[in-house]
């Protein structure tokens, strides 16, 4: 059975912005979600948990990871 390759128009392509786009877009998000997971737990006076510091790296991880898609 012959394999079905990619035409090298749709390899040529460029869609560097699309991923800059959705980089920065879920960058913006992950930052906003963090900051209102935390106003939540003040306003609901939570005790944090071992997840609210776990938080912190995941969200730095993302991050870094969003900037390698963005610089690539």
């Amino acid at each position: 059975m012959e394999e079905a390759l990619p035409s090298p128009a749709f390899l040529s392509a460029y869609t560097g912005d699309q991923v800059i786009a959705v980089a920065v877009t879920f960058g913006i998000l992950e930052v906003a979600l963090v900051i209102l997971r935390f106003i939540a737990r003040r306003i609901n006076k939570s005790s944090r948990g071992w997840d609210d510091f776990l938080i912190i790296p995941g969200l730095v991880a993302n991050l870094a990871q969003c900037s390698l898609a963005i610089s690539q």
